[in-house]
C-alpha cells in the first residue's frame, strides 16, 4: 500500500541536473542542476483553495493526470480506474510540463528573458542555449541511439525531452516537452566550466546542454557521459589557466586520471584512456579548429602527439582470447588484408564502415569493462555488509613433502633494482591501477634467498602477511595479448610438474618445467622485485594465467628459472586441478551430486600423462586436494554459476583444511593504496656468496637505555587495550644516491615541529604583582646602579642562583623558568632583574622524547622588573661523579625522580625539576654549563656574535671587518671570482644536446674555485700601471684586452662616511690559476706562487685571514707555502720572494723536515725516472707521502678505542690518521668485512660476531647480568662463546672511545604509545649501540649514520638517541658533514653525533676545507634556529679533489680485471695521490666487476672524454643507425629508461662515464650502469670502477687492505666512512684531548 499523501501535494518529476549526476546514476529530482534556484514556493492562499473540504477533485484538467502516490513515484503519467485506493488520501496531482508542437514554440516559450547566447559558439544566426532534461536521442525509426552516433549515421537523429530556460529554477512551470524535434546536426563538449563538464547539442535552430537523460535513455548516455569525463580530466590537466600544464607527458595524464577515477570501470586507466582515444582526439580536434591561431593546440601538445601515436596501432583484446569465446573483429586489418590480396588500397572509408569501427570500438570498450568487471571480483575483493572473512593458510609443515630440499637462490648475473621503475604518479593510488608487465626466466624466494613456494603468501588482496617474498627474471612489457600464460592441458607449455626431485611420498611428482637456460636469453631486462603483496589465478577456456603484484607493478609469470620449476610446478598443478573439479562439477546436471570423495576417485583415475596427475593413490590425492586447497578453494569464490560455488564439495574441503594445521589471516580494515617503500629489502640488492645474513635479533639494552625507549611506547599508564593506529614496518635506512642534489640548501625540518607535549604548570593568569625590597645592603654599584644578592616579593624571597618562575605572557603556553643572574635598583628607582632562561624539554630538540624532569640551562638572558618573578621553582642543579661503577645507582635515582612526578602529575602537584646541561641550539648542542656563572654580575644580552661592518683603524693603516682585524702585510682570503683564471685554467664543456637546459652535468665541478689568496699591501687603490692587472674584470697581460686595471672603487681609500671600501693587494697564484696539468701535478693543495702584481679589490671581497709561509714549513687550512714566484707574462716560475716567519713557528726547523722529505723522495718511481724534475714542490710532495704512511700512536693521549659495526675500518683508519685514537676492540658480523677490519688493525682484538651477544657477554663478565636485558638467543649466544674470545672483551674503565654506524630500521606508519610498534622498536640495533655506551662509560662517543637520520622515524629514533646520551650524564653535538668538504672526490653526507663525558671538552665540528657544490644539510630546531654544523659558504680555502687527483695514475685494466696484485706503471702525481699511495709499492684490490656482453656493448658505445654523456647516446646511436638496435637480439637502450625518463630526471648519469675533472658520485655497495648510481664506467676505459678506484674514491689509502670477492670488496667499501672526513672529525678530537691534558699540566704545576 503506497504511504498516504497530502493533501494537494505535488510530486515533481524530470527534473534536469548536471552531466556528473547522469554518470552517478542519480534518481531524477535528487539533485538540482548547478546555479539553480529552488521555484517559488505556492503562495498559501493557493493552497488553500486547491483543497476542499479535504478531497482533491478529480478532473481530468490540461496538464495534470491522477493516479496513485506509488504511481507518481514511479513517474507513471495515466489513470487506472480500477486501481484499489483505501482513500482520497492515496491520491496526488501530478503535474507534467506544457507540450509544444515543436521546437521553434519551445524556444520562444522558454526564452525567459534569457535572450541570445555568448557562451558557445553559434551554428546560425538563431543560435539560442537552453537546457534539455529527461531527454533522449532516437532515428528515423524511433530506435535509441547514442548522441555520438550523429558523426557516423546513415538516418538523421531527433531530440525528445524538456526544453527549460539557459538559467533559473527546472520545474513543472519553467519547462516544455518537445518529442522528436531536430534534426540532430553535432554534439560539442563544454569543458570552460572548472568543476564539471557538460555535453552540448546542436540542431539547425538552437543549442541545448543535455542535464538529465531519460530513465530508458540513461544506459545509452552513459557511455558518452563517461568519455566526456576523460576529455575534461585531460583538459584540465593541459590548461595552464586551470592550473594544468601544457608540457604533462602521456604517463602523467594517465595517472591524474587514475586519480580522478574516471577510467575505474577499466582495467586500468591506461587502458581506459586507449580504448576512447579517438574520441578523446576527435574532441581536441573540434577544440583546436574553433580556437584563435594562438591558443592552445592540444594535438600539438606533448600528449597530443603520444596519444596519436600509441593509439593508431592499439586494439584492446582482454581477456577474449583466453576465453576463448566471442573474438571482436578487427576490420580496420580485415581491410588492410582484403586491399593486399586484390592490390587495391583502402580508399574512402564509407559510412557503413564508419559505423561497424563505432561499433568495434564500442565493442571493445565493453569487453574492457568486463575484463575490469572480472579482475574486481577476484578472491579476497571487498565485499560490503559481511563481516571480516578469514584466510584459512595450511601450515608450510603440511605441504613441505610436495617441494625439492631447500635450496638457496643465487643471482648468476647483474639485476636492477624494480624500484628504478616506479612512478611517484602512482603513489596513493588503488593497486588495480599499477602498470602490468611479463616476468620470465624468474625466481620467487623469501627474505633469506631461500626458494619459496607463493603459497606462502595469502591469494587475497589486503590480507595482512606474515612472510616476505621477493622474486628475481627478466622483465618485459606486456603488450596486452596475454602472452607467456601457462597452458591448462599441455605441461610442457612453460609450466611444470609438481614436486620434481623432491616430491614426496604423496606421488606430486610431475615431468619438471623446461627453464629458460636452455633457451635464448629473453629479450628485457634482469631485474630484482621489492615485495610481492598479492597474488592471483586467472584461467580461460585453454590457458592458465599466474600473476604476482609489489608496490611497482603488476606482473604476470610466465617461464620459470630452471631450478625453480619444481617450486613453481607446485602452485600451477594446485591451479589446474582447480579448473579440473571446476569442469567435472559445471557437467553434472545437479552439482551437489559429486561429493568430495567422487571429486577425488575422478581425479586419482587421471591418466599418469596429464597435468593434472597426481597419483593412482586415494589417499596420496586427498591430501595433495586438501593440503593446497586454498588455491583451489580462491577459483570457485567467484565462479559465476552459484550452484558450483556452493557445492558439497567446497564444503567438504573446507572442513578437510581446518583439520590440518594452519593460521588464519584476516583483511586489513583499510583499503589498500600504494605507500611506497623508500628501500628495496630485496635480499639480492647486496647478495654475497659467503656472508651468513643477519637473523634478526631482540636488542640486548642495558636497564636504564631500554627504559628510556619502552617508555616512549610504553608510557605510564597507558591501557593495555589501546588499539594499534596504523601497520608499522622496518625497514633499513638507505639514502636514495641517485638523486639530484639541489643547488640551494636544504633544510632539514622535521624536528621544527612543535611539541604535542604540554608544558607542565599552566601560564595562568597574571596576579596583582607585589611590591619588591632588598635583603640586605648592595653588594656593589656599576654604573649608578646598585646591586644586591636577595630581594623579597611579598612573602617570597629570592637569592642569585635560585630557580624562579616568571609571569607568563599572553603568548606563553607555560610559565617560563629561570635562573636568576643578577639583580640591581636603577638611580630612577626601578627595581629590575636579569634572568638565565631555562628551557623544559620539550622545548628543545628532544620535543616528545624529552624527560618530564630535566629542564636546560640555556644561553639567553633577558632583563626584567623584579616584579615579573612569580615564585620560586622547584628545580635544582644535578651534579654527579663520572664513575661507571655508580651508573646503576643513578639510574635507581632517575627512576625513583620519575614516579615521584608521575605521582605528582596525578594529583595535580609540580613537578621535581633539575638542570644539568645548557642547550645551545644555535651550535646543536648540549654541553657542561659555565664553571662560572657569574652570578650577581650583569652580562651582555647579545648573541656573542661579533658586529657586523667595516671600521678603520686609528692610523689608517688596517681595518676590521666583522670583528676581524686586518692590517697592512697580513694575507687575506678574497672571494673566489675575484681573481681571474689563465686560458689555460678555464674548461669550456659542451654539454650533449639533452643537457642544454641543465646548468651542469652529474658528478660537475664547473664554476666551483678556492678563495683567492694576496697579501694586503694598503688601503686605497692601486696605481695604474700597464701590465698589473688579473683583478676580477680584467683579462691580464697576455690576452689581447691591455686596458687598465679594474677601476673598482679606484681613487677611494675610504667612503664618505669614513670607512674603507677598497684595498690595494698583492697577488699569490693558486696552481688551478695557472693550468689544469699545474694543478694536478702540484705537490700540495697548500701551494701557492708569489707574484709581482697590485690590484683593486673591494673591501666587500675579503672573506677572512690566511697566511703564507716559506716552503718547507707546516700547513693547514689557513697556512699556505708559497713554492715560487710567478710571472703571468711569460708564465715562467722563479725562486719565492722572502717571508717573514710567524711568531708561532719561529722555533720550527724546517731543514730537520727537508731531510725526512729528500729520504723519502728516494723511494718513489717518479724519481728514479727522473720525471718531474725541475718542477716547483718536488720535495714537499714526497714529505707528504712520508707523512701519511705513519700515524701517532698511543702516546698517552690517543685513546683505546672499540669500533663497532666496523665494517672494513674507515671510521678508525680516520681516527688513527689524527692520533685520536688506537683501536683495540673492533665488532663486526659481515665475516669479510671482519676479515678486513683484522688485516688493517692486526693489533686489536676483533670479534666477529652478533653486537647483541658480545654485550650480554661482556655484562656478564663484568658480573652485571642483572642490569642486562638480553633474548634467549644472545644468551644461547653468550654460552656458546669461546672462552678465549670472552676473555678477550674489555671491561668498563678499559674502553676510552667508542664509535661506529649502526644500521638503522626505519618503521612506516609509526606511532607513539602503540601497543605493537614496541615490538619492531626492540630490534634497534641502535639501542644497543647506545647500550655499549651506557655500560662502558668511555670518555667519548661518536655515532655516524646517514644524513636524514635526524629526520626518518619523525625524528623519534634521533631524539631517543640524544636522551639516551643525556640520561647518562653526556654533553652531545649533532651535525651533518659532507665527506666532499674534507678532502673526498664525492658527495657523501652523513649525520655524526658526538657525546663527551662531563668535564671533558666537546670536539669542534672541523673547519670547511674544500670547496664542493653541494651544500649541507640545514636543520631547523624548535624556537626558529636554522643550525648547520659547518656554514656554507661561496668557495673554501681549498680547491676540490678531482676523479683525475684521485684516479689518474691507475694502470688500465680490462672489463673484468681480477688480478689481485700488480705493479705501479708510473709514480704518483697529484697531492692526493702522493696521500693514498704512501709507501706503498705494490697496487691491490685494483679488480673489477665482469660486465656481460650487452652492457659492455652500451659501455663502448659511451664517448670519452665528453662531460655528461650518457644512456640517451644511444638512443642517439639508434636514430641514426636503426640496424644497431639490437646487439645479438638485445635492445641496445634499455627499455625501460626512454619510457620512464620523463619522471625521472631523464635518469640522468645512468650508463655515464666519471669526469676526470668532476667527481665521483656517491659510493655504493653495488657499481653498476642500471643502478642507482649508474655513472659508474672509467673516463677513457671500457669497464665499470674497480674496488682499489672506488676505494680513493672514498679516501682509503693504498696500503688499506679489503678481503673477499669483488662483490664483497665492493660492498666493503661503499658501506665505509671516507676516512679523510673520519680525520677531521679526529683531529678535532685530538685538540681537544691535548687542550684538556695542557690544562690538567698547568694545574698540576700550580700546584
Amino acid at each position: 500500500m503506497a504511504p498516504k499523501a497530502k493533501k494537494g501535494a505535488y510530486v515533481e518529476v524530470g527534473a534536469g541536473g548536471p552531466l556528473e549526476s547522469a554518470m552517478a546514476g542519480k534518481k531524477a529530482g535528487s539533485k538540482r542542476d548547478a546555479g539553480d534556484k529552488p521555484a517559488a514556493k505556492e503562495p498559501k492562499k493557493a493552497k488553500k483553495e486547491a483543497v476542499e473540504a479535504g478531497e482533491v477533485e478529480m478532473k481530468d484538467q490540461a496538464g495534470e493526470v491522477v493516479g496513485s502516490g506509488r504511481q507518481a513515484a514511479q513517474h507513471l503519467s495515466f489513470k487506472d480506474k480500477s486501481a484499489a485506493r483505501q482513500s482520497k488520501d492515496d491520491l496526488v496531482a501530478v503535474k507534467e510540463e506544457a507540450r509544444c508542437d515543436g521546437e521553434t514554440e519551445a524556444l520562444k516559450q522558454t526564452e525567459g528573458g534569457a535572450g541570445w547566447s555568448n557562451k558557445l559558439r553559434r551554428l546560425g544566426d538563431f543560435s539560442v542555449l537552453r537546457r534539455l532534461g529527461d531527454f533522449s536521442v532516437v532515428d528515423e525509426a524511433g530506435i535509441a541511439e547514442p548522441v555520438e552516433s550523429v558523426d557516423y549515421s546513415k538516418s538523421n537523429l531527433f531530440l525528445s525531452g524538456v526544453v527549460y530556460p539557459k538559467d533559473g529554477p527546472t520545474n513543472k512551470e519553467t519547462g516544455r516537452r518537445c518529442e522528436r524535434f531536430g534534426p540532430l546536426e553535432s554534439f560539442t563538449l563544454d569543458l570552460s566550466d572548472k568543476k564539471l563538464v557538460q555535453v552540448v547539442a546542436h540542431t539547425k535552430e538552437g543549442q541545448y546542454v543535455l542535464t538529465r537523460p531519460a530513465t530508458a535513455y540513461k544506459k545509452v548516455f552513459t557511455p558518452l557521459a563517461e568519455k566526456a569525463a576523460i576529455v575534461f580530466e585531460v583538459h584540465q590537466a593541459l590548461s595552464p589557466q586551470l592550473g594544468g600544464s601544457a608540457f604533462a607527458s602521456l604517463e602523467e595524464i594517465v595517472a591524474r586520471l587514475a586519480r580522478a577515477k574516471v577510467c575505474k570501470g577499466f582495467p586500468s586507466a591506461r587502458e581506459g584512456l586507449l580504448v576512447n582515444a579517438r574520441f578523446v582526439l576527435g574532441q581536441f580536434e573540434k577544440l583546436d579548429g574553433a580556437s584563435g591561431h594562438k591558443a592552445l593546440k592540444f594535438l600539438e601538445t606533448d600528449f597530443g602527439r603520444s596519444l596519436a601515436k600509441e593509439a593508431k596501432d592499439y586494439k584492446y583484446v582482454g581477456l577474449q582470447k583466453a576465453n576463448g569465446g566471442i573474438v571482436i573483429r578487427d576490420v580496420e586489418a580485415e581491410q588492410a588484408k582484403a586491399a593486399a590480396v586484390t592490390g587495391k588500397g583502402k580508399g574512402k572509408v564509407g559510412e557503413a564502415d564508419a559505423q561497424m569501427e563505432a561499433d568495434e570500438e564500442f565493442a571493445r570498450a565493453l569487453q574492457a569493462k568486463m575484463d575490469a568487471e572480472t579482475r574486481a571480483k577476484r578472491p579476497g575483493a571487498a565485499k560490503a555488509g559481511k563481516g571480516a572473512q578469514a584466510y584459512m593458510r595450511v601450515s608450510e609443515e603440511e605441504i613441505a613433502d610436495d617441494y625439492p630440499a631447500p635450496q638457496a637462490y643465487r643471482k648468476e648475473e647483474e639485476e636492477t633494482d624494480e624500484l628504478l621503475l616506479f612512478d611517484e604518479e602512482c603513489m596513493d593510488l588503488d593497486p588495480e591501477y599499477l602498470p602490468r608487465r611479463l616476468l620470465t626466466d624468474f625466481s620467487l624466494y623469501n627474505a633469506e634467498g631461500m626458494f619459496a613456494s607463493l603459497e606462502l603468501l595469502p591469494m587475497w588482496s589486503g590480507v595482512e602477511s606474515d612472510v616476505e617474498l621477493y622474486a628475481s627474471g627478466v622483465v618485459v612489457d606486456d603488450d596486452g595479448d596475454f602472452s607467456g600464460g601457462q597452458a591448462l592441458n599441455d605441461d610442457a607449455a612453460g609450466g611444470s610438474g609438481a614436486g620434481g626431485s623432491g616430491a614426496g611420498s604423496s606421488g606430486a611428482g610431475g615431468s619438471g618445467a623446461g627453464g629458460s637456460s636452455a633457451a635464448a636469453e629473453p629479450a628485457g631486462m634482469r631485474m630484482y622485485l621489492s615485495q610481492i603483496r598479492e597474488w592471483v589465478v586467472d584461467f580461460g577456456a585453454d590457458m592458465l594465467f599466474i600473476s604476482i603484484r609489489t608496490d611497482v607493478a603488476w606482473y604476470r609469470l610466465s617461464v620459470p628459472a630452471a631450478k625453480y620449476a619444481p617450486w613453481f610446478g607446485v602452485v600451477l598443478k594446485g591451479a589446474r586441478l582447480a579448473v579440473k573439479v571446476l569442469q567435472l562439477l559445471s557437467l553434472e546436471a545437479r552439482a551437489s551430486k559429486l561429493s568430495f570423495n567422487d571429486v577425488v576417485k575422478r581425479l586419482a583415475a587421471a591418466e599418469e600423462s596429464e597435468p593434472t596427475f597426481i597419483s593412482k593413490k586415494f589417499d596420496a590425492v586427498e591430501r595433495f586436494v586438501v593440503a593446497h586447497g586454498q588455491i583451489i578453494l580462491n577459483q570457485f569464490q567467484n565462479y559465476p554459476v552459484k550452484e558450483v560455488r556452493n557445492s558439497a564439495f567446497v564444503s567438504a574441503l573446507k572442513e578437510r583444511m581446518a583439520q590440518l594445521r594452519h593460521s588464519k589471516l584476516y583483511k586489513q580494515s583499510k583499503k589498500e593504496v600504494i605507500r611506497m617503500r623508500a628501500v628495496n629489502r630485496n635480499p639480492m640488492k647486496n647478495q654475497l656468496h659467503d656472508v651468513a645474513r643477519f637473523k634478526p635479533m631482540t636488542a640486548t639494552a642495558t636497564t636504564m637505555v631500554k627504559s628510556v625507549w619502552q617508555a616512549y611506547f610504553r608510557p605510564a599508564g597507558a591501557k593495555a587495550e589501546e588499539e594499534e593506529q596504523g601497520e608499522a614496518t622496518a625497514k633499513e635506512v638507505e639514502e636514495d644516491e641517485n638523486e639530484e642534489e639541489p643547488e640551494d640548501d636544504v633544510a632539514e625540518d622535521a624536528l621544527a615541529q612543535p611539541s604535542k607535549k604540554g608544558g607542565k604548570g599552566g601560564a595562568g593568569k597574571k596576579k596583582a604583582a607585589p611590591k619588591g625590597a632588598w635583603v640586605g645592603a648592595a653588594t656593589k654599584t656599576v654604573d649608578g646602579d646598585k646591586f644586591y644578592a636577595k630581594a623579597k616579593l611579598g612573602d617570597l624571597e629570592i637569592a642569585l642562583g635560585d630557580a624562579v618562575q616568571l609571569t607568563a605572557e599572553e603568548d606563553d603556553e607555560s610559565a617560563p623558568l629561570a635562573l636568576v643572574q643578577a639583580m640591581w635598583q636603577t638611580a630612577d628607582g626601578c627595581k629590575e632583574v636579569q634572568v638565565r632562561l631555562l628551557a623544559r624539554g620539550e622545548e628543545t630538540v628532544l620535543g616528545d622524547a624529552a624527560s618530564d624532569s630535566e629542564v636546560f640551562l640555556t644561553t639567553k638572558l633577558e632583563t626584567r622588573e623584579l616584579s615579573s618573578v612569580a615564585d620560586k621553582a622547584a628545580v635544582r642543579r644535578l651534579e654527579r661523579v663520572w664513575d661507571a661503577t655508580k651508573r646503576q645507582q643513578q639510574f635507581a635515582e632517575d627512576l625513583a625522580l620519575r614516579q615521584r612526578n608521575e605521582e605528582a602529575a596525578k594529583e595535580g602537584l609540580p613537578l621535581e625539576l633539575f638542570w644539568r646541561r645548557q642547550y645551545v641550539p644555535q651550535e646543536g648542542m648540549f654541553r657542561d654549563p659555565p664553571a662560572d656563572l657569574q652570578l650577581g654580575t650583569r652580562l651582555p644580552e647579545g648573541d656573542g656574535k661579533p658586529e657586523k661592518g667595516v671600521k678603520l683603524l686609528t692610523g689608517g693603516k688596517g681595518f676590521v671587518k666583522d670583528g676581524v682585524e686586518y692590517r697592512e702585510g697580513d694575507f687575506l682570503f678574497v672571494g673566489p671570482a675575484v681573481f681571474d683564471q689563465l686560458e689555460d685554467a678555464k674548461r669550456e664543456v659542451q654539454l650533449p644536446e639533452y643537457l642544454a637546459n641543465s646548468r651542469f652535468h652529474k658528478g660537475s665541478y664547473e664554476g666551483l674555485r678556492a678563495w683567492g689568496i694576496c697579501q694586503l699591501v694598503r688601503l686605497g687603490a692601486a696605481e695604474a700601471k700597464k701590465g698589473k692587472k688579473g683583478a676580477k674584470g680584467s683579462m691580464g697581460p697576455d690576452s689581447e684586452d691591455e686596458g687598465e686595471t679594474s677601476k673598482k672603487g679606484k681613487g677611494k681609500t675610504r667612503g664618505g662616511d669614513g670607512k674603507v671600501s677598497t684595498l690595494t693587494v698583492r697577488r699569490f697564484y693558486r696552481p688551478e690559476d695557472i693550468s689544469q696539468e699545474q694543478a694536478y701535478k702540484a705537490a700540495s693543495f697548500y701551494e701557492v706562487y708569489a707574484s709581482e702584481e697590485e690590484l683593486s679589490v673591494s673591501v666587500d671581497d675579503v672573506v677572512g685571514r690566511c697566511r703564507v709561509v716559506p716552503k718547507g714549513y707546516p700547513t693547514n687550512i689557513s697556512t699556505f707555502e708559497c713554492a715560487a714566484t710567478f710571472n703571468r707574462k711569460n708564465k715562467k716560475f722563479s725562486d719565492a720572494p722572502e717571508l717573514a716567519i710567524p711568531e708561532d713557528l719561529a722555533d720550527f726547523v724546517p731543514g730537520e723536515a727537508a731531510g725526512a722529505k729528500a729520504a723519502a723522495k728516494g723511494k718513489g718511481k717518479a724519481a728514479a725516472d727522473g720525471k718531474g724534475k725541475g718542477k716547483v714542490g718536488e720535495a714537499s710532495a714526497a714529505a707528504a707521502a712520508a707523512a701519511a704512511s705513519a700515524f701517532p700512536g698511543d702516546d698517552g693521549v690517543a685513546l683505546a678505542s672499540m669500533d663497532i659495526f666496523a665494517g672494513c675500518g674507515g671510521l678508525s683508519e680516520g681516527m688513527h690518521q689524527a692520533g685520536a685514537a688506537v683501536t683495540k676492540w673492533g665488532i663486526e658480523y659481515e665475516k669479510p668485512a671482519a676479515a678486513a677490519f683484522k688485516v688493517n688493525n692486526p693489533e686489536a682484538a676483533v670479534f666477529c660476531n652478533n653486537c647483541n651477544v658480545l654485550l650480554h657477554a661482556a655484562m656478564v663478565k663484568a658480573g652485571l647480568e642483572d642490569d642486562c636485558d638480553a633474548c634467549d638467543d644472545a644468551k644461547e649466544g653468550t654460552a656458546r662463546m669461546p672462552a678465549e674470545e670472552m676473555e678477550a672483551l674489555p671491561l668498563p674503565g678499559e674502553v676510552e672511545f667508542i664509535c661506529g654506524g649502526p644500521p638503522c630500521q626505519g618503521y612506516s606508519g609509526m606511532n607513539r604509545f602503540n601497543k605493537g610498534n614496541w615490538s619492531m622498536v626492540q630490534n634497534s640495533m641502535v639501542m644497543a649501540f647506545l647500550s655499549y655506551a651506557d655500560f662502558y662509560r668511555p670518555r667519548y662517543f661518536l655515532l655516524e649514520n646517514v644524513r636524514n637520520f635526524v629526520s626518518h622515524n619523525k625524528s623519534f629514533t634521533f631524539r631517543l638517541t640524544l636522551r639516551s646520551l643525556l640520561d647518562m650524564g653526556y654533553q652531545v653535538r649533532f651535525g651533518v658533514l659532507n665527506a666532499g668538504n674534507f678532502g673526498v672526490a664525492q658527495s657523501r653526507k652523513r649525520t655524526f653525533i658526538w657525546a663527551a663525558a662531563p668535564g671533558e671538552l666537546l670536539p669542534d665540528w672541523p673547519r670547511l676545507m674544500h670547496c664542493f657544490r653541494t651544500p649541507q644539510l640545514t636543520i631547523n630546531l624548535p624556537g626558529g634556529v636554522q643550525y648547520c654544523a659547518v656554514p656554507q659558504t661561496v668557495g673554501a680555502p681549498l680547491r676540490p679533489v678531482t676523479v683525475r687527483d684521485a684516479i689518474g695514475d691507475l694502470p688500465a685494466i680490462e672489463n673484468g680485471h681480477s688480478v689481485e696484485e700488480i705493479e705501479y706503471v708510473s709514480g704518483p702525481v697529484s697531492s692526493f695521490q702522493h696521500y693514498v699511495r704512501g709507501d706503498c709499492t705494490v697496487l691491490t684490490e685494483h679488480i673489477s666487476k665482469q660486465m656481460n656482453e650487452l652492457n659492455l656493448e652500451r659501455c663502448r658505445c659511451i664517448p670519452k672524454n665528453c662531460p655528461g654523456a650518457d644512456w640517451r647516446v644511444l638512443e642517439e646511436i639508434v636514430r641514426a643507425d636503426p640496424s644497431r638496435e639490437k646487439f645479438k637480439g638485445q635492445p641496445l637502450v634499455p627499455w625501460c629508461l626512454p619510457n620512464t625518463a620523463d619522471r625521472h630526471n631523464g635518469w640522468r648519469g645512468l650508463f655515464g662515464r666519471l669526469d676526470w675533472q668532476g667527481h665521483f658520485p656517491t659510493s655504493t655497495t653495488d657499481p653498476q650502469p642500471m643502478g642507482k648510481v649508474g655513472q659508474v664506467f672509467h673516463p677513457e676505459q671500457d669497464r665499470i670502477v674497480s674496488v682499489r678506484e672506488c676505494a680513493r674514491a672514498q679516501g682509503f689509502p693504498d696500503k688499506h687492505r679489503f678481503v673477499g670477492n669483488v662483490h664483497n670488496k665492493h660492498r666493503q667499501v661503499g658501506n665505509a666512512v671516507p676516512p679523510p672526513l673520519a680525520a677531521a672529525l679526529g683531529r678535532e678530537l685530538r685538540k681537544a684531548l691535548e687542550k684538556k691534558a695542557e690544562g690538567e699540566l698547568e694545574k698540576a704545576l700550580a700546584a
